[in-house]
């Protein structure tokens, strides 16, 4: 951030006025490349919070009238919240144009009284002729400068009103339902950010132009009559049948409209699922199909946008044909009825109906079309901002009747609620807590768990029953799959509170993060990426438990955060976190660990969204026969029995802890020797990469993108050229029939057709054209994307990836195309108009060649500034996505911290960030307008002068010819000074597109030096030969010479502490990463097998389930290669017996929500059974299940999979204690890899003491499991 103070603050009158005080910057510029610490700070009236707050105070206001007139049935309007903070600087902005626009009007008589001193009779003086020179000169000084004022405060107040706008939705997003936002895309929220937005930021100036379109008809037409009278009447009809044709344009523009970005959300939607699951389409093959199905989205897409372009044609031909015809229907009456011409008039008219083209071309048409844009934009906003929002306070009765006013107390009464637009129910939960005193809910999968948390939150639906406080209590809420942001460790867990150095270091300890940080080379400053990339499961829900214990709330609701972690892990956790540090709050824990119930105070049980009991263990095991039948199954019956005869019969309060501590530590065997302990504490140093910052080229675009450009153009230059010399061919036509009307009518009727025909062709084929090309720019990028190394993905921020598939694009789709077609007609125009001036008066060219050297001066001052600030502020974009992506996604828990405004703050930052380099941006090109427009006004006064001298040797036709296109030159060079940097400026967004699309794809081989697989293979052998694997080159290797030997159709189990390495084994066999050394299956190195068709024989069933937005079906047969019957037996062999009307039509909601993770899991078990691959990899699949599902499904892999090999993660030792091997891992080495029997012979064995770990009767049933398993072999 610049710490010197804004020029702007300190700048005199004249520097504001001719936008000097940016000059700095220039002169920066011509030395380096500019930086983002080299922009200016935001002035505080740019500074977004303040617009924020008053747009959402007026929009309440909104809500609040609606409310009042509901009987009238007046809805909230954001147009008139909006009008209600803006009205007054509208109405200033408002005042510079209309004087702009009287100014114009009054330019031609000035011009008009100057010729009439340049006619050969008149008998004005030569001073006065002087006067009247020197006015015409003076008149376009006069005129830039009012008109650039009003523009420059037109384009900061649509700043103004995009950040409120941005603001306003980024507040609301934090306080939607959890019901609410799940209905509300992704996709249609970011395009909503982004496209719709965008919209709005031309508001102000469209405003203004329609006014002013529509004033300055009136006017010309008034103006017209006064020398014409009923001959206008024609003229007038036509101008109307054109307004109505406008206005019937912006109509059907707003229908394509509404229907464009239906398919631009359902695209966004799709690009933000797809990059989010990257690492899991890698590993499932998936690419092709996603792939097909975006190009499908982008296809649709494309041809709303090419409708909407052929509306845009017919908006150009109206406005360019309009004069032409406008001029041919007056005086074509005129010439009829013979009536007489004087140069004044033809002056005058001739101005004026050239106004009349600008203002349909550039001004009324235009704003049509933008504010129809702009009612779709708003419409979808304002329904968005009224949807129902989360309200906690509602739910939650305050009561000071409990006896004991110290502790505080918890009461659920009849709790019933339900998720919006969903079948599943909870109903009739019942229970009640006190400080100091351990919940544990438990249940089977999809029994309501998550859901009555959710409730707690007030993020579920309450339909009936209590939730009772005796005092204003807070809750804290660690959700079942960890909620990350991209940051520093420290930051995650700070999460916006000050650091307090002793409270951070007892939460890291109590979470069992400490040894993590300790083998992190930036400790607790390292990234963790976005959504906490670099981290392992475990590490990410133990970050997750220590932002919760340093936020020091009074409620803490803890969805399954044992099940991610080992069990060491999970009994430092459930010992030094929940019995020591929570002892005195209220403690709501959803989980699967048996062994922990008996130190709870109630156990709740659900089962399929209803309370079966509540009350101790004791209790539920006596008098509650469906609760001891779940414990039978979901444990062995010698350490039930145990449990059940010395567990304590009274409730535990945790707040009273004594000897529980030492007694967990008893129960769960002896310590170990220092050196065993050491080794299995530690974890793989992870890549801790720094998060790559957003490249920003210097110098000029690419060779590439302006390839592209010129390609991208070439056709509608010539085109253009083709059409403007016809124009100038047509003024030199109007010239002579000026003076030989009887003669040249025929011709000029003949030229205007032509021109109408070859403008319509045209412009219909040049958007069809640069559409066809965006289309192809993006599926090219996405396929690039597709093929990227998941580095990539690790490296870039989700928002910035999505940011170029969102903003870039509707760049390409919408700015690039009207910039370059507006470049190619401005370009056009000048050539015709300098040759039509060159023409008549050769002696001008040595002005115009000075002229010319000076504007290409400025260009080359101006266009690497304004290039560098450009890409400054494409760079500044992306935060502003990536926040709102990473905020999405944790909503509930940034609620349950109640950092809503922690959140909303940090955004505001990064609009301010992003208009630092906005609003000079807007800057820059007044500055470049006005210095432009005073070398072309300096012209015309040098011209004017001129004339004073040479008006005895050409017709005064000619001369007032000659001034009036000079006029037009003024707007008009400018403007393509602007257009020629506004086209590198919009080539950006080409090259950022570009830029993905050269990316280096992960496939590194050529198909020459890959291997022909056989059809058999692979038969399932498997060999690490002194592996080694890292994730970047730069970062420290995560495995360490790995040796080992699997045989086809060996069940391996993985085991090691979170972070040991486990995951990286997946990781490698995948080849998402390059590594050192060899990875043979059956015999082959895997670097020799394409990356297609290695992963295609490989089966994974990961630790993160995934499902994606479509139906159930698309979720496990994308390819569509398997019958009905297939993947429903699939699903049966899961145990998946779940109530779906629609079968296996049944729609997934987007990131599988409507599912609860362990049927998402169960899914996901689906798909590989329907795969039938020799090589399955299980990463910790069945954690989030409980015990009974657990069994049955290692049943099914082991029924399925008899003859196939197998590699499985798991911290529940039972999941992997009958397999062949036993792998374990420490610090990236092999530390073992024996089967479980002869490991558990050896006391002195790591594995051994990892099952000590578990306790002496869990350590006791995994022996014995182990022996008949080792016997069964045999």
């Amino acid at each position: 951030m610049s710490t010197d103070q804004h020029p702007y603050l300190t700048a005199s009158p004249f520097s504001k006025l001719f936008y000097s005080w940016v000059s700095s910057l220039l002169s920066l510029r011509r030395k380096r490349p500019l930086e983002y610490n080299d922009i200016y700070d935001v002035l505080p009236d740019d500074q977004s919070e303040p617009w924020i707050d008053r747009l959402e105070k007026a929009w309440e206001n909104e809500i609040v009238l609606s409310t009042k007139l509901a009987k009238k049935k007046q809805q909230p309007s954001l147009i008139r919240a909006t009008w209600s903070i803006y009205r007054y600087r509208y109405g200033i902005i408002g005042i510079y144009l209309f004087i702009y626009t009287m100014l114009r009007f009054i330019q031609p008589f000035v011009l008009a009284r100057f010729l009439r001193c340049l006619v050969p009779c008149s008998k004005k003086s030569f001073a006065e002729m002087i006067c009247w020179a020197a006015l015409n000169s003076v008149f376009p000084w006069l005129m830039f400068t009012i008109r650039h004022t009003g523009l420059s405060r037109g384009f900061l107040a649509g700043m103004h009103i995009r950040c409120a706008y941005h603001g306003l939705i980024f507040r609301k997003i934090v306080r939607l339902s959890m019901g609410s936002l799940g209905a509300q895309s992704s996709g249609k929220i970011i395009n909503m950010m982004t496209n719709d937005v965008q919209t709005v930021e031309h508001l102000v100036l469209d405003g203004h132009f329609f006014w002013i379109g529509t004033l300055e008809t009136i006017v010309v037409l008034a103006i017209l009559w006064t020398h014409v009278g009923f001959t206008i009447l024609l003229a007038m009809i036509y101008t109307l049948l054109v307004v109505s044709i406008q206005i019937l344009c912006g109509k059907i523009m707003q229908i394509i409209w509404t229907k464009r970005v239906r398919q631009t959300d359902l695209r966004i939607k799709l690009m933000n699922e797809i990059v989010k699951s990257i690492h899991l389409v890698k590993m499932y093959v998936w690419e092709r199909p996603f792939q097909l199905k975006v190009e499908r989205v982008r296809r649709k897409e494309t041809f709303y946008v090419i409708l909407k372009s052929l509306m845009i044609s017919v908006k150009i031909v109206n406005g360019y044909s309009f004069s032409l015809i406008f001029f041919l229907i007056v005086f074509g009456l005129l010439w009829y009825r013979r009536a007489p011409f004087n140069t004044d008039f033809f002056t005058i008219a001739f101005v004026l109906i050239s106004y009349l083209r600008h203002t349909y071309l550039h001004g009324f048409a235009t704003s049509c079309i933008n504010l129809s844009q702009y009612w779709v934009a708003v419409q979808r906003i304002q329904a968005f901002l009224t949807v129902d929002e989360y309200n906690q306070s509602k739910m939650i009765i305050m009561q000071n009747e409990f006896n004991n006013k110290d502790k505080l107390t918890i009461d659920i009464q009849n709790l019933s609620s339900n998720w919006e637009n969903a079948s599943f129910h909870l109903r009739d939960v019942t229970f009640s807590a006190q400080t100091g005193e351990l919940i544990i809910i438990i249940g089977s999968i999809a029994s309501g768990k998550s859901s009555l948390l959710m409730t707690l939150l007030g993020e579920m639906k309450m339909t009936s029953g209590t939730i009772k406080l005796n005092r204003n209590a807070r809750f804290c809420y660690v959700p079942q799959e960890s909620w990350i942001f991209s940051g520093s460790i420290k930051e995650n867990i700070l999460f916006g509170m000050e650091f307090n150095e002793k409270k951070f270091n007892e939460s890291i300890y109590a979470a069992g993060l400490d040894t993590d940080l300790e083998n992190f080379q930036y400790g607790d400053s390292t990234l963790v990426g976005d959504n906490g990339i670099i981290l392992s499961g475990g590490q990410k829900a133990r970050l997750s438990l220590a932002r919760a214990l340093y936020r020091d709330e009074d409620i803490y609701l803890l969805d399954d955060p044992l099940s991610a972690v080992d069990v060491q892990v999970a009994r430092h956790i459930f010992e030094k976190c929940i019995l020591r540090n929570l002892r005195s709050k209220v403690c709501i824990l959803v989980t699967h660990q048996i062994q922990f119930l008996k130190y709870a105070t109630t156990i709740v049980f659900l089962d399929k969204g209803t309370q079966v009991a509540s009350g101790t263990y004791a209790e539920l095991y006596e008098m509650c026969p469906e609760f001891k039948q779940w414990t039978q199954t979901n444990t062995n019956n010698s350490r039930l029995d145990s449990l059940s005869t010395s567990e304590p019969t009274t409730p535990l309060n945790i707040s009273a802890l004594p000897d529980f501590i030492t007694q967990l530590s008893l129960l769960t065997g002896s310590s170990s020797s220092n050196e065993t302990e050491k080794l299995l504490t530690q974890t793989v140093e992870k890549p801790v990469q720094k998060q790559s910052e957003e490249s920003k080229h210097t110098g000029a675009v690419s060779r590439w993108a302006n390839a592209e450009r010129i390609r991208y153009a070439s056709k509608s230059t010539n085109d253009n050229c083709t059409v403007e010399d016809q124009s100038s061919i047509r003024n030199m036509t109007i010239n002579e029939w000026y003076k030989k009307r009887d003669n040249y009518f025929y011709v000029l009727l003949g030229f205007v057709m032509l021109n109408i025909i070859i403008l319509f062709l045209r412009t219909i084929l040049y958007f069809l054209s640069t559409h066809i090309s965006a289309r192809t720019l993006h599926n090219q990028m996405f396929s690039s994307i597709l093929r990227a190394p998941v580095l990539f993905f690790d490296t870039n921020p989700i928002g910035r990836i999505i940011n170029r598939f969102s903003k870039d694009i509707s760049s390409i789709d919408e700015k690039l195309s009207e910039v370059t077609y507006n470049f190619t007609e401005a370009f056009s125009s000048i050539v015709s108009t300098i040759s039509f001036i060159v023409f008549i008066q050769p002696l001008s060219l040595i002005s115009l060649i000075f002229v010319g050297t000076i504007l290409e001066r400025i260009r080359r001052i101006f266009s690497p500034t304004i290039r560098d600030i450009k890409r400054l502020e494409s760079l500044g974009r992306s935060p502003i996505y990536s926040h709102l992506s990473s905020t999405i996604q944790g909503v509930p828990v940034i609620r349950s911290f109640g950092a809503q405004k922690m959140s909303t703050r940090e955004f505001s930052h990064y609009l301010d960030e992003h208009s630092r380099a906005c609003s000079i941006m807007l800057i820059m090109n007044r500055w470049v307008a006005m210095r432009v427009d005073s070398v072309v006004a300096a012209f015309i006064g040098l011209l004017t002068f001129s004339m004073l001298f040479v008006h005895r040797n050409l017709p005064v036709s000619d001369l007032g010819l000659i001034l009036a296109y000079s006029f037009t030159l003024m707007g008009t060079v400018q403007w393509i000074v602007r257009l020629t940097i506004d086209v590198m400026m919009q080539m950006t967004s080409t090259e950022r597109v570009i830029e993905y699309i050269d990316l280096k794809p992960e496939e590194s081989s050529t198909i020459d030096e890959l291997i022909v697989l056989s059809p058999q293979w692979p038969i399932g052998s498997i060999v690490f030969d002194n592996m080694s694997f890292r994730y970047s080159p730069d970062s420290s290797w995560v495995l360490s010479n790995i040796s080992i030997s699997i045989q086809p159709g060996e069940k391996i189990g993985i085991v090691g502490r979170t972070g040991a390495g486990k995951s990286s084994i997946i990781q490698s066999l995948f080849r998402m990463a390059e590594l050192d050394g060899r990875i043979l299956i059956d015999g082959i190195d895997t670097k020799q097998i394409s990356l297609y068709e290695l992963r295609r024989h490989i089966s994974i069933i990961p630790q993160d389930p995934v499902l994606f937005n479509d139906t159930l079906r698309i979720n496990l047969d994308p390819f569509g290669e398997y019958s009905d019957i297939e993947i429903w037996s699939a699903l049966n062999e899961v145990q998946f017996k779940f109530d779906l009307i629609e079968g296996l039509q049944h729609q997934v909601t987007e990131g599988g929500l409507n599912f609860s993770v362990g049927q998402r899991q169960l899914i996901c078990l689906a798909r590989a059974l329907l795969r039938k691959n020799r090589i399955l990899l299980i990463d910790e699949a069945t954690a989030n299940v409980d015990h009974k599902t657990d069994e049955i499904i290692q049943l099914a892999i082991r029924r399925k999979f008899v003859h196939c090999t197998v590699l499985t993660i798991a911290h529940r030792l039972r999941t992997i204690i009958d397999s062949d091997k036993i792998l374990m891992l420490s610090h990236g080495r092999v530390v073992e890899f024996e089967s479980a029997h002869e490991l558990l012979g050896d006391d002195k064995s790591y594995f051994s003491h990892l099952v000590l770990q578990a306790g002496h009767w869990e350590a006791e049933y995994l022996r014995h499991q182990a022996k008949k398993a080792a016997k069964s072999r045999k």
